[in-house]
């Protein structure tokens, strides 16, 4: 007896198309969810490393009772100085970084918690993260005038090796700055924000004569006395010339010092660290005054690194209007 063969029916041409419509339809609306996820895991995992990296500069500060420079003289071997990263390797556990550098080794090798997951790193040691500079250091200033390269009022880390390219003394004055010089308030006052042009934290410093090592804006960020119509180095969070927004590198025509401001791959702003420790994200749309505002940790006394004066009425570093903590939303 032969047994009738059952014919399987299949996906006709028409639903096979719908099957497929749905599948994109759910992807289409997966994939913006998923972008989303992972942006803000970026933004928690840079907010944790300047968490730590926070913590580990103000354990400097309690230790040394002073805040460590942009540049510094390592101790060892080395005639070069070190970044302001460097100075911090024994405070997030990694002496041995810091002991390659005493003995005149230095590494590089790339760490973690200097680099946010939001950038991606084409050096070998990267640095996401940059500190509070206060204004653009006039050379090595006039010792003989009583000017340092810039004043302790300005901002926070500052130049602390004061040696030329031969290793010998230059006579430069060098700024100490502690705790108890940040007058405006510890949770007004920044201590390191992001940047897309931080240079290699293990780079070294050959003194102001090597021009190649002019390391300020490439481990520092800093602001300008002028209002922008004035002075056309000024930008905005997150801003470049380029008119592209978030800048990549140095490809248009201007100085390393233009792009020394918070700059990161995090939409709509910056992860930065105050002094008092806490972690906060800035809008790209703050008004460039209260930036500057909160660059100085003694804004009475600020004053340009060119002229020595109190920055002019309606500039954004006019020390007599007080920081609105609404400005910060």
């Amino acid at each position: 007896m032969n047994t009738p063969h059952r014919r399987t029916r299949g996906f006709t041409l028409v639903e096979l198309l719908v099957v497929i419509v749905i599948i994109a339809m759910l992807m289409g609306l997966l994939t913006p969810a998923i972008i989303s996820a992972r942006a803000k895991s970026r933004v928690v995992q840079c907010t944790n490393n300047q968490k730590n990296l926070g913590a580990a500069v103000l354990q400097y500060e309690m230790n040394k009772q002073q805040f460590p420079g942009y540049v510094n003289r390592v101790p060892g071997p080395l005639p070069a100085g070190g970044s302001w990263p460097v100075m911090i390797l024994q405070q997030i556990d990694r002496a041995d970084l810091w002991d390659a550098w005493r003995s005149g080794t230095a590494q590089q090798v790339k760490v973690d918690l200097f680099a946010c997951p939001a950038k991606a790193a084409t050096d070998p040691a990267p640095l996401s993260y940059v500190a509070n500079c206060g204004q653009q250091d006039n050379g090595i200033g006039d010792a003989a005038n009583k000017k340092p390269p810039d004043w302790s009022a300005n901002g926070v880390f500052h130049n602390r090796y004061p040696f030329d390219s031969s290793g010998k003394n230059n006579g430069m004055i060098v700024v100490t700055v502690s705790m108890s010089d940040i007058k405006d308030g510890t949770a007004h006052t920044l201590l390191i924000s992001e940047n897309n042009q931080a240079a290699s934290w293990c780079a070294t410093y050959a003194g102001p004569t090597a021009t190649s090592n002019l390391q300020e804006p490439n481990w520092g960020m800093v602001w300008w006395q002028h209002p922008k119509d004035v002075e056309k180095k000024v930008l905005d969070i997150n801003e470049d010339y380029d008119g592209e927004g978030v800048a990549t590198d140095f490809t248009d025509p201007y100085s390393a010092y233009d792009h020394a401001r918070p700059s990161s791959y995090h939409t709509g702003g910056v992860v930065a660290t105050f002094c008092d420790g806490h972690v906060q994200f800035l809008n790209e749309k703050m008004d460039y005054n209260v930036y500057a505002l909160l660059m100085t940790p003694d804004g009475s006394k600020a004053k340009s690194t060119l002229t020595g004066k109190p920055p002019v009425s309606g500039s954004p570093a006019a020390q007599n209007k007080k920081l609105d903590e609404s400005m910060l939303e």
